[in-house]
């Protein structure tokens, strides 16, 4: 009897360290699977803002370098491609197309001052349209810096600069 008892008793420890051992192993999973889960959330944020700048500065640079129609197309062509992949709100496209149109309609009137204003302008049309939540402010300051930039002076420009800001 001393026998059975003795291996029922090893029995239980044996099932009893088991025991703590999978529990010990369920934490560090769910340690790891947390982390992960962490580590996976800041790499999408990560390659969602990494999206934004990199069609924007795309957007810019390739219509400021060549001056024709080409390089606008082909920046919104990559910039469509880049937020395909990233899946980014349609809001982006439209400021960005603007930004483009913009820069491209800057260097055929070949002034550096409405160039720059332009390309200002742009962007700050793109910065609002990013970093504000309110869709009716987004659209409103989109097309009022588009509006000016594209049928004013260098003066519009300026001005639709200060109205995209003091809008909100």
């Amino acid at each position: 009897m001393d026998g059975q008892a003795l291996e029922s008793v090893d029995e239980f420890t044996y099932l009893e360290c088991n025991m703590s051992q999978n529990v010990d192993s369920r934490k560090d999973v769910e340690k790891r699977n947390g982390k992960g889960l962490f580590i996976s959330i800041d790499l999408i944020l990560l390659v969602h803002y990494l999206s934004i700048y990199l069609s924007i500065y795309l957007s810019i640079y390739l219509s400021i370098s060549v001056c024709s129609y080409l390089s606008f197309y082909l920046s919104l062509d990559l910039i469509l491609f880049v937020h395909y992949l990233c899946k980014i709100l349609p809001v982006h496209y439209l400021s960005i197309s603007i930004s483009s149109y913009l820069s491209i309609r800057s260097v055929n009137i070949c002034h550096i001052f409405s160039y720059v204003s332009n390309c200002v302008c742009s962007y700050l049309s793109i910065y609002l349209s990013i970093y504000l939540s309110h869709s009716i402010h987004i659209y409103l300051s989109i097309y009022v810096c588009s509006y000016l930039s594209i049928y004013r002076s260098n003066f519009a420009c300026s001005l639709s600069i200060y109205l995209s800001i003091y809008l909100f």
